[in-house]
C-alpha cells in the first residue's frame, strides 16, 4: 500500500490532489491521511481532484482537511 500512496502523491494537481478513498467508506483523504494507513491496497481508490472525489458522492476528511 506504501507504494499506491507515495505514487499518488506524485501523480496529482499540485496543492489539490490526489486524493484516496476505500471503497467501502464514505469519506475521502490526503494520501498521508492516519486513517488511510491501513487500507489494503485491494480497497484503495483514487481521485486526480477533490471534485472527482466529491462527485464519486463521498465526504472530505476533517482530520487531513482533504
Amino acid at each position: 500500500m506504501a507504494d499506491s500512496i507515495s505514487n499518488a502523491q506524485t501523480s496529482g494537481e499540485s496543492g489539490f490532489g490526489p486524493f484516496v478513498a476505500s471503497k467501502t467508506k464514505l469519506h475521502f483523504h490526503r494520501p498521508d491521511c492516519k486513517w488511510m494507513q491501513n487500507v489494503p491496497v485491494e480497497k484503495l481508490i483514487e481521485f486526480g481532484t477533490h471534485r472527482e472525489a466529491v462527485e464519486s458522492g463521498r465526504k472530505p476528511c476533517k482530520t487531513c482537511r482533504a
